[in-house]
């Protein structure tokens, strides 16, 4: 886990491969650098508001700019750590239901996806999901013991939707499971 966890914080200044992951980055940073800067919320295009589409980073954004001054590994770094948290959050999802061998290859798998490592090593909003995600169904699993485990599923799949409008899918699917799985409950307390 070390190494996945340094090869994302490794140089996080650097270029990233993929031009595209930088045309969503940028709009993010300079909202939040422009609020630090010169204390305004710059409005854009009609294609990109920043504040409406992807509200949750932008506000993690200026906190980090506000706390530790502006620049590319201040924008980066909030990132890159939720979506370190969130590979350890999903490890041990998998390790906890199977055994630790078929946990480290699958956070092995998870964690050399193309797009999972680029994710985290940017800023964009995808690693608050790929941290948001986990942690809502680490904590629907706990739901059969605790019954306040269910809110907190609820609440963090629900905040994906702060994170970025385009989370929708997400949270329907969330929806669909807590249906699905409290018709199951309700009959096995009938049966039961």
């Amino acid at each position: 886990f070390l190494v996945i966890a340094l090869s994302r914080l490794f140089f996080p200044d650097a270029d990233l491969t993929s031009t595209a992951l930088e045309i969503e980055e940028k709009p993010g940073g300079f909202n939040a650098r422009n609020k630090v800067l010169f204390g305004v919320w710059p409005i854009y295009s009609n294609w990109m508001q920043p504040m409406v589409y992807v509200p949750l980073a932008n506000m993690i954004s200026y906190i980090s700019f506000s706390l530790f001054g502006v620049g590319l590994v201040q924008f980066r770094l909030p990132f890159i750590l939720f979506g370190i948290l969130g590979l350890a959050i999903f490890y041990l999802i998998v390790y906890r239901k199977t055994n630790q061998f078929i946990a480290i290859t699958f956070l092995l798998l998870y964690a050399t996806d193309f797009n999972v490592f680029f994710w985290n090593r940017s800023a964009l909003p995808e690693n608050i999901f790929l941290f948001l995600m986990p942690l809502s169904v680490y904590f629907f699993s706990k739901a059969p013991k605790y019954s306040w485990a269910i809110f907190l599923c609820t609440f963090f799949g629900s905040l994906n939707l702060l994170v970025k409008v385009d989370s929708y899918p997400f949270v329907g699917a969330l929806l669909i499971f807590f249906l699905i799985w409290s018709v199951h409950e309700r009959n096995v307390l009938r049966t039961g």
